[in-house]
């Protein structure tokens, strides 16, 4: 008896002290330029499909990213949006278009490039693509862009290489087939739905191994 209540007071101990470890990295999170914050966007057909051809169903599953920019004492976010193309905006604006937990939270997690890899500003390159339009067709080299690929063309090293790695393009559902959205939404644009072309996603870059996590906002 005596054994099972110290297991008790033990486990109860140790949902305090993580709960308490999490609250802190929410809470101290200090914005710096260059960060990226991954989104969760609110439920539309675009961002749900987004999710269901990219996204780990057993995680959290981001369909957007942005630049953290920091100017004159404010936080701004650098980001590339459908209708907007590439635009800077309040991180407040950020967060309320985000989705939000029960508790109203906002899903944004952020991440930081690890200290080690060297890097030239992400910021100052970012900012000369805006008022660019929004790539939506999501082809490499177009004079268009979307979010998670105006972080790879932001963030060069030295020498001017990307440091995240392209990967080929999935549009396919667990099934293993075309998601019917993006069927559709190709044949709209009169296109062929761009399965294996290199690119880049919000959820497969919030998992390169030179991010770091740095806390949920």
């Amino acid at each position: 008896m005596t054994e099972t209540k110290t297991t008790y007071h033990i486990l109860i101990l140790l949902l305090v002290v993580v709960s308490y470890i999490s609250s802190c990295t929410q809470k101290n999170y200090v914005p710096q330029s260059g960060d990226l914050l991954f989104q969760v966007s609110e439920s539309n057909g675009f961002t749900d499909a987004i999710i269901n051809t990219t996204g780990d169903v057993s995680t959290i599953s981001f369909s957007h990213v942005g630049i953290v920019c920091l100017e004159d004492d404010e936080t701004f976010v650098i980001e590339a949006l459908p209708n907007f193309g590439v635009q800077k905006v309040s991180l407040q604006d950020f967060l309320d278009a985000s989705a939000h937990d029960k508790n109203g939270n906002p899903l944004v997690n952020a991440y930081r490039v690890n200290s080690e890899i060297e890097i030239q500003n992400p910021v100052s390159i970012a900012k000369t693509y805006l008022g660019m339009p929004y790539d939506s067709v999501f082809l490499p080299d177009n004079n268009a862009i979307y979010c998670s690929e105006l972080i790879s063309k932001s963030y060069l090293s030295p020498n001017g290489k990307e440091i995240f790695t392209a990967i080929p393009m999935s549009f396919s559902d667990t099934t293993g087939q075309i998601d019917p959205y993006w069927v559709e939404y190709f044949e709209k644009l009169e296109l062929v739905v761009p399965q294996g072309v290199l690119g880049t996603n919000p959820n497969d870059l919030s998992k390169e191994k030179i991010l770091k996590h740095i806390g949920q906002l």
